[in-house]
């Protein structure tokens, strides 16, 4: 790939960059009245804020800060928002999602909470009792929120959730599935609980109690993931199991009917069709009505019978109109996964090993039409985060999918069918614009020097992260354990 020829833009952003966005929900941009903002904009509010979490949505932003708390901007959170507003602490928050109205969050105790995006609704409905650590001391939240932490057996805990437009998916250190409603004013009924006795007449009370996924059967799942309407859940054994929307063949499966109600298996030859190739699945993704799979496989050399040859790969299904498959092609819905081809089977040389190594992907982060894969190509930070020079490099991104909202950060209003490189977030030190020869770029986790909201200055290990939201893309600085 020749990287060592791009200058990278790999300068460690404690803040949040918002590439896009309709400016209707202040959330690219809070402190602006633009119409939209068309390139990426650091949010001065963030500088010096590391962050445990991001998640993006026209009208709201949710971070969680490093201490565990929940920070919200936006429209939807308060209409005339112009900074981000701490609004759930002592929770020690490690992760959000967002549904349609509600945020989802997870503390690292492994409770789940769900609570309203508007401060109107947190001030409006039924506040819980907080308890202190002295005994029969109790107060009123000030927020209202509910607790969707399933009931679990001894030392089992929720360590995911994956969260779509009306509903959660929640996975448990004991590899158990349970799924709930988490939209205020929705139930979902398109098999996205993957339980097919559940209806709008037998949903439970309350409406979002927590349910098992049981038809998973002995399978113990190690990995969730949740579109728009539809869920994805893997076993430590590779197996694939997706249920609920599947009209834009984002399951995986051709079309034929609207929703599958319950777990079913995806099998390997929907993604190789030779059965002589070896494969181990590394993660899955989903976000708006698509999906996406990483394998590494193993394929028998037809010159060296004694040899195989080695590969990283990325598939994707579902709706390809804005291009957020990524396949090269504009299709209305793809059922089978497709080999996205630009960004599967690459090679690079390893000093190292004195050979070529696949690249495999760092993550693939999917928003509501648009997607963001990182590769894990190897990288070059020097010890001194402000130092620049040519031979510093971090690990690529690539960017494809919908840009009717200047979400792909290239300034343009293009769709784009496969992943392209956009230009570095900021000019290359010294130069006043940005260069035709640089290109986005992420660092990877390091100890970097920073200087906190108290101008005090302190060590701390973090990585820059990207999130491809509905309708924006962020950029920020994750902190790393």
């Amino acid at each position: 790939m020749g990287i060592q020829q791009v200058r990278a833009c790999h300068q460690i952003p404690l803040n949040f960059y918002g590439l896009l966005s309709y400016i209707s929900g202040r959330v690219a941009a809070p402190d602006s009245n633009e119409a939209v903002v068309k390139t990426p904009r650091r949010i001065p509010f963030f500088d010096g804020y590391v962050l445990r979490d991001l998640q993006l949505s026209e009208e709201m932003g949710v971070a969680v800060t490093e201490n565990g708390d929940i920070m919200q901007w936006g429209k939807g959170y308060l209409s005339n928002c112009r900074a981000p507003i701490v609004t759930l602490s002592g929770k020690d928050i490690v992760k959000v999602g967002l549904s349609q109205d509600r945020i989802i969050a997870l503390s690292s105790s492994g409770n789940v909470y769900s609570m309203p995006f508007s401060k109107e609704e947190q001030e409006l409905f039924a506040k819980p009792k907080e308890h202190g650590s002295i005994p029969f001391s109790s107060w009123d939240s000030p927020i209202s929120y509910r607790s969707l932490t399933p009931k679990l057996g001894f030392w089992e805990t929720v360590v995911d959730i994956a969260v779509g437009l009306e509903h959660t998916v929640m996975l448990t250190s004991a590899g158990r599935v349970f799924t709930a409603a988490s939209a205020t004013y929705i139930f979902p009924l398109k098999g996205q609980l993957g339980i097919p006795e559940i209806s709008w007449d037998t949903k439970p009370k309350p409406y979002d109690t927590p349910q098992e996924v049981t038809s998973l059967g002995e399978c113990k799942i190690t990995q969730i993931a949740a579109g728009d309407y539809h869920s994805i859940a893997a076993g430590k054994n590779g197996k694939i199991f997706t249920w609920g929307d599947n009209t834009k063949g984002q399951l995986g499966f051709n079309y034929k009917e609207d929703s599958i109600m319950k777990p079913t298996l995806l099998p390997q030859r929907a993604f190789y069709k030779d059965e002589a190739v070896k494969v181990t699945l590394k993660a899955i993704y989903a976000g708006g009505l698509n999906s996406f799979f990483t394998m590494d496989a193993e394929t028998p050399d037809p010159i060296a019978d004694d040899k195989t040859i080695k590969s990283h790969d990325v598939f994707s299904c579902g709706y390809g109109v804005h291009g957020t498959t990524g396949s090269g092609i504009w299709a209305h819905a793809h059922g089978p996964p497709q080999k996205l081809k630009t960004i599967s089977g690459l090679t690079e040389y390893s000093e190292k090993q004195s050979k070529l190594v696949p690249i495999g992907t760092s993550y693939i982060t999917v928003g509501g039409t648009h997607a963001a894969v990182v590769m894990s190509n190897l990288a070059n930070i020097q010890e001194n985060s402000w130092k620049r020079t040519d031979v510093e490099f971090g690990n690529d991104i690539m960017f494809f999918g919908g840009n009717e909202f200047y979400q792909l950060g290239n300034g343009k209003r293009v769709n784009l069918n496969t992943p392209t490189y956009v230009p570095p977030l900021e000019p290359a030190r010294g130069s006043t614009s940005r260069s035709t020869e640089d290109r986005f770029q992420v660092v990877p986790a390091k100890k970097v020097a920073i200087l906190d909201q108290r101008s005090k200055k302190r060590s701390v290990k973090i990585e820059q992260r990207v999130i491809a939201g509905r309708g924006l893309t962020g950029c920020y600085a994750r902190t790393c354990s």
